[in-house]
């Protein structure tokens, strides 16, 4: 119980020093806020409609998205199987040495993922899998009779999500030179990126509203304090003036507007779309000079 209670103690301490700087210059009541009570508020939603994949299942995608549920499924179905090993081999007389540090990583796995059970994104899956993965070797390891049958059907899945992504990733892409280096595109980031890469010059202040994709292989500055602007409550009003002010303050050139953004998303309801006054403030300085084949916007400033 001792040790227990030291590794208890240890792990806040290690968590107050590291909070500290944060305590000195903002202070506890916004440290809490932004750690406590703004993922309280905003991030723990459970599991929605998309279950946090990158793109609705449907069966016309189910290759692309079979990798992600593959892993959704694997997780809690191996983390049984550890488990309720580990009891049967505790609960017999002659114990097997390696139960406990198995349902020690079985405990840990199942642990992170209840962490993010309250907000399922396929990103935080893939983040927390690893004891589900090392926990699954052992599991197949000590199928017996059926390890063989087993270990062809891994591998069957293996090969059959391995093929389509290895020749997706060496088709249909163009090769280009940007201030990062030579890369491999695909179509549609290339037309995206052969403007941009024309129009802007390093360092240059420059705001992807929908998703931060061109600030490092363009080596461009986001002069926003924000990554991206979301349709729900998670960018606030407050957000939003900011991140005018801060577009204002650099006199950013160009904004790379993507069109959803003019719209409400519906899972989250109209009430927490605060959007309008950037939209509003985007078409008053601004005036849109190019439309990609994806529906995106690059803004200038007038």
């Amino acid at each position: 119980m001792r040790t227990q209670v030291l590794i208890v103690l240890c792990f806040f301490g290690a968590l107050f020093l590291l909070c500290l700087p944060y305590i000195a210059t903002t202070g506890i009541a916004k440290l809490w806020y932004f750690q406590i009570t703004y993922v309280r508020t905003h991030y723990v939603t459970g599991l929605d409609a998309s279950m946090g994949l990158p793109e609705l299942p449907s069966w016309r995608r189910l290759p692309f998205v079979a990798q992600y549920l593959l892993i959704y499924l694997l997780l809690p179905i191996v983390y049984a199987l550890s488990l309720y090993r580990c009891l049967r081999e505790r609960n017999r007389r002659t114990i097997s040495r390696n139960w406990r540090p198995v349902a020690l990583l079985s405990l840990v796995g199942v642990c992170l993922l209840a962490e993010i059970a309250f907000n399922v994104n396929w990103l935080r899956v893939f983040v927390v899998s690893m004891p589900g993965i090392v926990l699954l070797s052992w599991v197949v390891l000590g199928a017996g009779k059926h390890r063989r049958h087993v270990l062809a059907l891994l591998w069957a899945v293996v090969v059959g999500l391995a093929v389509p992504q290895t020749f997706a990733r060496h088709t249909h892409r163009v090769l280009m030179t940007l201030p990062s280096g030579r890369t491999a595109v695909k179509p549609p980031a290339f037309e995206k990126l052969d403007w941009l890469v024309t129009h802007t010059k390093p360092e240059d202040r420059f705001f992807e509203a929908a998703w931060p994709n061109f600030y490092l292989p363009l080596h461009l500055r986001n002069p926003v304090f924000l990554d991206l602007l979301e349709r729900s409550a998670l960018t606030s009003p407050q957000y939003v003036a900011l991140s005018i002010r801060q577009l204002e303050g650099s006199q950013t050139h160009y904004i790379l507007w993507a069109p959803r953004l003019d719209f409400p998303d519906l899972l989250n309801g109209g009430e927490q779309y605060h959007l309008g006054i950037f939209r509003d403030y985007l078409r008053s300085h601004y005036h849109r000079v190019r439309s990609f084949s994806d529906q995106d916007e690059v803004w200038e400033r007038n």
